[in-house]
């Protein structure tokens, strides 16, 4: 860390070596496209440069960079939502490799997903898809374990009744 906060390259390769992959998950599963994932990794690695010289305590490296890719992909949730550009198509979702899911019903949920407030969908899609433990989330989205469990509660209620309210019609 301290060789990152001089400016050693060598040392911040090594680091983003080291957690790319971590934070490239995150955000792909927050954002579903593959472009807009890619600037927000960078993005993260930017600000965790940047910013490098104010974390404290070297074992708290990984939970810290994964709060900035957290906090660097909710602004541009934000952005999204505010330019109304909408979400990515199904076939653009992130998938697990058992995944055979139909597109209509993958489609129908990433809507209702797009539907619901920041505040739960990041930390839903933090723990239901990407199956972080819910403490883990808590630090991601810099909340109480309290707050988190209240989110994901109210984001799988909201999404329970829209999804059955799509499948009615």
């Amino acid at each position: 860390m301290l060789r990152v906060s001089q400016g050693d390259e060598a040392a911040f390769r090594e680091m983003y070596d080291g957690y790319s992959r971590f934070v490239g998950h995150i955000v792909f599963s927050l954002l579903g496209n593959d472009c807009e994932a890619d600037d927000v990794l960078q993005e993260t690695f930017l600000e965790v440069f940047r910013s490098i010289g104010g974390l404290r305590d070297p074992s708290r490296l990984r939970p810290w960079i994964g709060t900035i890719a957290v906090r660097c992909a909710y602004r541009r949730l934000k952005n999204r939502i505010r330019h109304r550009t909408g979400g990515p198509d199904p076939e653009e979702l992130p998938q697990k490799e058992s995944s055979t899911g139909d597109p209509l019903l993958i489609g129908q949920f990433r809507e209702a997903l797009d539907a619901l407030p920041l505040k739960l969908q990041v930390p839903f899609v933090l723990h239901a898809v990407d199956e972080l433990p819910m403490e883990q989330v808590a630090v991601l989205c810099e909340v109480s374990l309290a707050t988190v469990k209240r989110r994901i509660a109210k984001a799988t209620k909201r999404l329970q009744k829209r999804l059955s309210h799509a499948r009615a019609y």
